[in-house]
């Protein structure tokens, strides 16, 4: 049923009302609306934009980021590694340094590698030459003392000069320190000492041939128990007859090369330490106590 009034409709079966015309005020409204619909819908087409390049953004920065940390841990290993370098660097300058002091630096070349240097250079040595030292575990310490070292260096290296005492079959010797001890004669009241020009006899291992040594020749050796020292004294041979070899050999021409010195009866006793032996004179008899 419609029943219709002026510019308005009314429907009772739909419960509806029909406005023909509107009022400026609701036209205004609606264009409104209409406008703020518009607007609404392109700012949601303007987010949705906003939000893709947001997202690229994102992802783009989450890229950069990984990469960037990647790139920090290089340059962290970087540092890493310079810093080692510069350390290796410095105590290569240290051992450099003892090196030309002619000192060789078990840290620059260790035991090991010296030890395997010196088995490939033996096979190149003139025939019946020899290292001074053999090669055994317990030897290759002593290298590093008797060694002389110079550095020779240029832009692109360094080169290390080892100067090694080598020896020949004869040239082993061993050194005999001289003691004599007062003897008394029969016809005399007095002791008679003989005494020597030099304090030290070198024997060879053959007893065949001696070198005559003062103290002052032993200073000029190097190492303790094995020992390196400058051929600069002459070589004798078992016939060539001194003070020295007479004594060694026992030889009545001591008595008439070496000088003699006149005790007295009651000279000072004498006490010599030999390792764990004492060696002792005294001009009677004497009790001796020892602790």
């Amino acid at each position: 049923m419609h029943r219709t009034e002026g510019d308005t409709v009314h429907s009772v079966n739909h419960q509806m009302t029909y406005l023909k015309n509107l009022d400026s005020a609701v036209k205004f409204n609606t264009e409104a609306v209409e406008t703020l619909s518009e607007k609404v819908k392109d700012i949601m087409l303007d987010s949705n934009k906003w939000k893709d390049e947001t997202d690229m953004a994102i992802h783009w920065l989450n890229y950069s980021l990984y990469n960037q940390s990647s790139i920090f841990i290089y340059i962290l290993q970087l540092e890493f590694a310079i810093l080692k370098l510069r350390t290796l660097v410095k105590e290569v300058l240290i051992f450099l340094d003892s090196t030309m002091r002619g000192k060789l630096s078990m840290n620059l070349i260790p035991p090991v590698m010296l030890r395997n240097i010196f088995k490939n250079v033996t096979s190149y040595f003139p025939d019946g030459y020899t290292l001074c030292i053999g090669l055994q575990q317990n030897n290759i310490n002593m290298f590093y003392e008797f060694m002389d070292i110079s550095v020779l260096a240029d832009y692109h290296s360094v080169k290390l000069v080892m100067l090694t005492p080598l020896k020949t079959f004869e040239r082993y010797f061993y050194l005999y320190k001289l003691i004599t001890f007062p003897y008394k004669i029969s016809n005399l009241d007095n002791y008679i000492q003989l005494t020597a020009e030099y304090d030290n006899l070198v024997l060879d291992d053959s007893n065949q041939r001696f070198i005559l040594w003062k103290e002052a020749d032993i200073k000029k050796c190097r190492g303790k128990g094995i020992m390196i020292c400058p051929a600069d004294k002459p070589i004798y041979g078992r016939n060539v007859l001194t003070c020295e070899s007479s004594l060694y050999f026992q030889r009545d021409e001591a008595r008439t090369l070496c000088s003699r010195r006149i005790l007295p009866q009651n000279f000072v006793p004498i006490f010599i330490r030999h390792s764990r032996a004492w060696m002792y004179s005294f001009s009677g008899k004497q009790q001796v106590n020892l602790k």
